[in-house]
Order: structure tokens, then sequence, then C-alpha cells
């Protein structure tokens, strides 16, 4: 109930209770102006990503740290947010000083790249599901936590086509020169094109695979058929989904489709189907990283203008941020606590919470970028 509460709520707000008629006082300015307290850490971007990353933003929020709430004999309880001191049950390895994570409605990956990159509107962080790319400003540091995988999508029976090759989604979505179903293998009936807005991560993964600059160059121009990434509803209102054929992010579709159905499918690539097992063992022939984009420090000939906060990199951070972190020996999940209110391990939640969305977290292993040694993430400088 209280985790609920939490996911709900978005923000933990400390209360100064009195029991028993027991009085106490309030922390001026001066006394707790030394003390770490609460910072706020804002992400914005990718519409895939939200999802999963708002529910690591919960966990996170609600993972012990400092205290908060004064004990006999203390008398003076702070309201700022501020840190008391610790005692012998202070856990230290979560969110220590209670920062409150966030996440802007999505715009898509390369728009929370471009606030990040201009310091725009408070971003701290980008959700992320593309590779870097030479517009991009430099000094960034591209975050990887998961991966996942794009397919294409069909209703109905797919006019019988069940596999389609790279050759054929080019003829498809970059020459339009397949425009009918029947050059597929399937019925004699046109191939309605749908594309995906502007700014989305998944397009440029979706372009960047077939070599196209343009996944909306066939699409019936008529400003009905470019539409929001990893949402059926406007093929549905505009009558298409007989003919249609539109690109999906595998783990949204069997987290919000496949439990919803539609009526839609997801066909193979290369004859290789589109199911989670293919992404983690690598076979798939589209898979991404799904993540984050932060400033690292201004570097570079096009720096971003606004180096990341400590609550941001404590939060992300490759190598020692809280999703990241890894023990170098033993059992790497070492580098956490225990959850309190489940008895499992934080690094466990955390994969858990990315399996849960259909995603594959990233192994164990060496983070890459300019980062030395191994942890749970992988690190792209750019």
């Amino acid at each position: 109930m209280f985790r609920q509460w939490v996911r709900r709520l978005g923000f933990v707000a400390l209360a100064a209770v009195a029991a028993g008629g027991t009085s106490f006082a309030v922390a001026g300015p001066a006394s707790a102006a030394a003390a770490p307290k609460a910072a706020k850490v804002f992400g914005s971007g990718s519409d895939a990503a939200y999802k999963p990353i708002s529910a690591l933003d919960a966990l996170y929020n609600q993972s012990p740290g400092c205290r908060t709430i004064i004990q006999p004999p203390e008398t003076v309880q702070p309201t700022d947010f501020s840190c008391l001191s610790d005692i012998s049950t202070t856990i230290t390895t979560e969110n220590y000083t209670h920062d409150v994570v966030s996440e802007a409605y999505p715009l898509g990956a390369s728009v929370g790249i471009t606030q990040v990159c201009a310091g725009l509107s408070g971003v701290s962080f980008a959700r992320n599901t593309r590779a870097p790319k030479s517009t991009d400003c430099t000094g960034l540091h591209f975050v990887s936590i998961a991966r996942d995988g794009l397919a294409w999508e069909c209703f109905g029976t797919c006019h019988g086509v069940t596999n389609l090759t790279k050759a054929q989604l080019q003829g498809i979505y970059g020459d339009c020169s397949i425009n009918n179903w029947s050059q597929v293998g399937g019925s004699a009936d046109p191939i309605v094109v749908y594309g995906v807005n502007p700014g989305a991560g998944v397009k440029s993964n979706w372009n960047s695979y077939l070599g196209i600059s343009d996944d909306t160059h066939c699409a019936p121009a008529d400003g009905h058929h470019v539409i929001g990434q990893n949402e059926n509803q406007q093929i549905l209102a505009n009558g298409d989904q007989a003919d249609a054929i539109f690109y999906f992010s595998i783990a949204s579709w069997n987290t919000n489709v496949a439990t919803n159905p539609d009526g839609s499918s997801l066909g193979s690539l290369e004859s290789v189907t589109p199911v989670t097992a293919h992404i983690a063992d690598g076979t798939y022939p589209l898979g991404f990283n799904e993540g984050f984009v932060y400033c690292a420090g201004s570097t570079g000939a096009a720096p971003c203008a606004k180096k990341a906060s400590g609550a941001t990199t404590k939060y992300i951070g490759e190598t020692k941020g809280w999703i990241c972190k890894a023990a170098p020996a033993g059992d790497h999940r070492g580098k956490h606590a225990i959850d309190p209110l489940t008895g499992v391990n934080y690094r466990v939640e955390i994969e858990n919470t990315l399996t849960s969305f259909g995603l594959v977290p990233i192994a164990y292993g060496p983070t890459g970028g300019s980062a030395s040694g191994s942890s749970f993430c992988r690190e792209t400088d750019h």
C-alpha cells in the first residue's frame, strides 16, 4: 500500500509528527544549512522508456537513506528535507539524501537530448533509446541500462505474411518500390505505410537499420499516417488496420498491446521472431539500448550547456550511480542493500522492474566509454 501511494504521488513529503503530546522545535535555516538535503532530478525524452524509468524512479525515491525524523532525545525537527546525523542502522547505499526523481511527459528521445544539450526547462537527463548522432552536442554520456528491439507490425491475418527481410522493408519504407502485400508473398492488397513522429528515438533506430533518411517518405501524404510511437489508436481511427504496416518497440508491444489486444501482431525479421529471448541472446537483427543521456562536462566542439548535478549522477552515473553500480568481486549486487519493504536486494529489484516491462537488463561487465572498471551499465562518450 505504501509503495502504491508513493508511485501515485511521485514525491515523499516529510511530516513532523508529535506523539503523546510531546512538543518539538522546528529547525531554522542556519541550523539546517550545513546538513545534506534532498534535491530534485528531472527526466525528459523517450516515450518507450517512460514507464520503466518512471517505475525505477519510484523504487529509488522510496529507498532508505539518512534520517529525517527526530528521535528522543533530539528536539529539533528539520522541515527543509535535510538529513539528521547517522546512527548505526542508517543505510547509506541507496538514496541517502532522499532525492526526488520525476519524469516529464514524453517528447521523444531526440527532443530530450536537445533539452539536455541546451540546458532547457530544468531537464537533468534524457530518457534515451538511440545511439549518439554527429549532430548531438558534445560532452554527453550515453548510459545504457537495458536492451529492447524493434519489430514490424500488422493486423488480422497480415495478408498471409509472417516474415519480412531488411531488403523488403527498405522497399516499403525507403524507395516505395514495394507497395502491395503480394510483392512480399501475401494477398493482392495495398500496403498502407505508417511512420513515427519526429524526435522519437525508435524512429532513429528504424531509419538507421534500414539505411534510409525518412521512414514517412512512403506514407500517404495526408498528415494522418505519421503518428506517435508505440500506439495504434490512429491506425484504428483511420480504419486502416486491414492493410497497415507500422513498427513498434517489442517491449512496449508486449507490455501494452499484448495485454490489451487490438488485432495487431509482430512479424519476424530476417526469419527471427521478435521475442525477448532473441533480444537477450543477440540474434534479433534490430536491437537497441535503452537508458539515459546526461551532460558530463563542457568538452568537445559543441559542448552541452550545463554539467549534470551530483544528484543526477548519483542516480544514473555509469559507475557509481544507483542503477549501474556493482561490487567488483563476489556477488556484484553487493553494492546494494536489502529493500526493507520486500526483503529483496535493490539490484535484483532494479532488474525485476526492467524485465517486468519486457526489457533485458544489461549484464555485469566492462562499462566502456571513459569509465574504468565494470558495472551493470554500458557508457558511450560523445
